[in-house]
C-alpha cells in the first residue's frame, strides 16, 4: 500500500508542475479575491474525475474520434470566456482583495469544475492512467487501489493549494505585483484557450482530411 501511495504521489507531480487551464484560472481568482474564496476549488479533480472515469468506461470509448476534438474547442472557448471576465479589473487600473462570500466561492468552484469537464486532458489521463492503475491495484488488494488514489490526489490537491497560497502572498506584497500577475494570468488563459481551440480544429480537419498540413507546423 505504501508503494502504491508513493507511485500515485509521484505520478501526480507533473500534473502539478505543468501549466494548465485549471491552475491558471485558480491563480487568477486568487489574485482577484484571495485564497479563502478559491481553496475549495482545489478539490475540483475529486469532483470531476469520478464522473469522468464513469463516462470513459461506460460511454466515451464508444464515441467517434471527433468528439474529443469538439470537447477541446468547447473547453478552449470556455477558458477564453473566463479570461475575458477578468479584463474589467485591468481597465479599473488594478485589483483589490474582496471578502469571500458563499456565493462567490460556489461560483469559483462551479467554473473550475466546468473547466475540467470541458478539457479533454482529464478524460485522456483518467482513461489511460488512473483507471487502469486503480483496477490493477484493486486486483492485488483494495488497499493498493486506495493507496494509489490517495497518493495521487494528495499530491495534486496539495500542490494546487500550495500554488494559490504562494500567489496569494505574492499579490499582497505589492499591488503592482498583483496587477502584473493578473495580466500574466489573463494572457496565459487566452493562450491556453486558443491552443485548445487550435488543436481541436486541427484534429477535426485531420479526420476530414482538409488542410491539416497548416496545423502540423505548430
Amino acid at each position: 500500500m505504501v508503494l502504491s501511495f508513493v507511485q500515485g504521489f509521484f505520478l501526480a507531480l507533473p500534473a502539478v508542475i505543468v501549466p494548465s487551464s485549471l491552475k491558471v484560472f485558480l491563480i487568477s481568482r486568487t489574485l482577484r479575491d484571495g485564497w479563502k474564496s478559491v481553496w475549495p476549488a482545489t478539490f475540483t479533480p475529486l469532483i470531476s474525475d469520478l464522473p469522468i472515469a464513469l463516462l470513459v468506461i461506460l460511454i466515451l470509448q464508444q464515441t467517434p474520434a471527433w468528439f474529443f476534438h469538439v470537447l477541446q474547442i468547447a473547453g478552449g472557448a470556455f477558458v477564453i470566456y473566463l479570461a475575458w471576465r477578468l479584463v474589467p479589473f485591468l481597465r479599473a487600473g488594478g485589483v483589490t482583495y474582496r471578502a469571500a462570500s458563499p456565493e462567490q466561492t460556489v461560483r469559483t468552484m462551479s467554473q473550475a469544475v466546468g473547466i475540467n469537464f470541458l478539457n479533454p486532458i482529464p478524460y485522456i489521463f483518467v482513461s489511460s492512467v488512473i483507471v487502469p492503475r486503480t483496477i490493477s491495484g484493486w486486483n492485488q488488494s483494495p488497499g493498493h487501489a486506495f493507496g494509489f488514489l490517495f497518493g495521487f490526489y494528495a499530491a495534486l490537491i496539495g500542490g494546487m493549494l500550495l500554488l494559490i497560497l504562494v500567489f496569494d502572498q505574492a499579490g499582497k506584497l505589492n499591488p503592482k505585483i498583483n496587477f502584473t500577475l493578473l495580466v500574466i494570468s489573463i494572457l496565459a488563459l487566452l493562450i491556453l484557450g486558443a491552443q485548445q481551440i487550435w488543436l481541436g480544429a486541427g484534429g477535426i480537419l485531420k479526420i476530414l482530411g482538409i488542410g491539416y498540413w497548416m496545423f502540423e507546423r505548430f
